[in-house]
């Protein structure tokens, strides 16, 4: 169970982006126009895109799916595809 738990846990990590970036946490000067003094540092970008064009699909479903209606409700509409039950 333990495997299970940590292959998912590396599937939402893949999918919610954990980014593996180590920035050093030591005081720094900032030298404009001078950016081979500023390396080694993190830059201060920020995205604020939660989907990308490959990932959109993926993480939508993972999203929708976590949550236990969702799954009912998809349970429902696949048994009403099956003539034998439906009325």
């Amino acid at each position: 169970m333990e495997v299970l738990r940590d292959g998912w846990e590396s599937v939402k990590r893949f999918f919610y982006g954990r980014s593996g970036v180590s920035c050093s946490t030591t005081t720094r000067q900032v030298y404009a126009n001078q950016p081979e003094k500023n390396q080694g540092f993190c830059d201060n970008r920020v995205s604020n895109t939660k989907y990308s064009l490959v990932t959109f699909l993926p993480k939508n479903l993972l999203e929708q799916f976590s949550r236990h209606y969702n799954r009912y409700f998809l349970l429902i509409a696949c048994l009403q595809l099956w003539d034998t039950i439906t009325p």
